[in-house]
């Protein structure tokens, strides 16, 4: 299996952040991963969907089928596991899906789709994505403006926004998300 192009989103004067995350995919032998400095704005949300525009546009391999985007204060749980997470992707990938979020903090209307995958009308936190090639232009071409939320944007250029269960991916801020089994 080639490993999953992986993009970790870190504010350069976080070093502390850098560091841990390091460590947290130091054994993530699926996961190909780069730290991509955030794109600094004044306004915080438009500077991340920049950097998501950049990774999308620039850093993405021409022949990947999807990447994953996450951020800097990620961390795994002891229920992480790679062919779970490949298999979730498959499904998504199988479902026509543009963007497979492994860990929101905040969603609205979650249908479940199958026993791991639920449709989401939109989600907060960008904190584990999965993102299709098929949306990359998508995200790409839009124009982005002040006052907009990087999240509910990518929300509102598509329908085809999916979470997975399963297994539980964890960051401090994951208070919303009920992990299964």
């Amino acid at each position: 299996m080639k490993a999953i192009p992986t993009y970790i989103i870190n504010l350069a004067k976080r070093s502390d952040r850098r560091t841990h995350i390091l460590k947290e995919f130091a054994n993530k032998l699926e996961l190909k991963i780069k730290t991509v400095k955030v794109i600094e704005h004044k306004n915080g949300t438009l500077g991340l969907w920049q950097t998501v525009v950049h990774i999308t546009k620039d850093l993405a391999p021409r022949e990947t089928d999807y990447i994953l985007i996450c951020e800097d204060d990620h961390k795994f749980t002891a229920n992480y596991n790679s062919d779970k997470l490949i298999d979730r992707i498959k499904e998504a990938k199988e479902k026509n899906v543009d963007v497979l979020n492994g860990r929101p903090s905040w969603f609205t209307s979650a249908l479940p789709i199958s026993n791991n995958l639920f449709w989401v009308e939109t989600f907060t936190d960008a904190q584990f994505i999965i993102i299709f090639k098929k949306f990359f232009q998508t995200i790409i071409k839009v124009e982005f403006n002040l006052g907009e939320i990087s999240e509910f944007k990518m929300g509102s250029l598509t329908r085809k926004i999916f979470f997975f269960t399963t297994f539980c991916l964890y960051t401090k801020r994951a208070w919303l998300l009920r992990c299964y089994p």
